[in-house]
């Protein structure tokens, strides 16, 4: 396996609201290439409005969630394995934020 270096981006690749107290879906298949599966997402998180929680698609032991608390200029990094599909989840606790959270894939370990 080898750690693929995504570099100097320009910018986020992802920047949206949150929806509050539901697991979304966040698709990386447009920025990791296949094939996916059981591989690390290497991600920079970015939320000045609250805390989030991230997880494998398809987990549901709050045990296997990566969390991030509120930051502000430096971000968060975390490590959360994919599945085969590119996908993750999210989810934001009460109250919904008021604004956004920015999202870069810095890298990613693949075949």
């Amino acid at each position: 396996m080898k750690y693929v270096n995504r570099g100097d981006l320009p910018g986020s690749d992802f920047s949206f609201m949150p929806a509050a107290n539901v697991w979304t879906d966040l698709d990386l298949s447009g920025v990791i290439p296949a094939p996916g599966a059981n591989h690390l997402a290497h991600l920079k998180v970015e939320s000045i409005a609250g805390a989030i929680s991230f997880r494998e698609k398809g987990n549901i032991n709050t045990v296997n969630t990566a969390d991030t608390q509120p930051t502000s200029f430096d971000g968060t990094d975390l490590w959360l394995i994919i599945d085969a599909n590119r996908k993750i989840q999210y989810f934001f606790a009460e109250p919904p934020p008021a604004d956004t959270v920015n999202i870069s894939v810095r890298g990613y370990w693949t075949d």
